[in-house]
């Protein structure tokens, strides 16, 4: 998946009092991508636009 359809995907998600507007959710899904990387949990794949996958 590409970051900007992960990022459609997870604003059914997040609470409004906490996301307002979908403000802060580009951040947000940012560090948990960065997190998940870290972990192995997800890898990325060599291509425009970046895409993201499952290990």
């Amino acid at each position: 998946m590409t970051l900007a359809e992960i990022r459609e995907r997870i604003f059914a998600h997040l609470p409004q009092e906490l996301f307002p507007d979908e403000a802060g959710v580009s951040w947000w899904s940012k560090t948990v991508q960065l997190d998940f990387e870290a972990k192995g949990t997800i890898g990325r794949e060599k291509t425009r636009p970046l895409r993201l996958h499952k290990n």
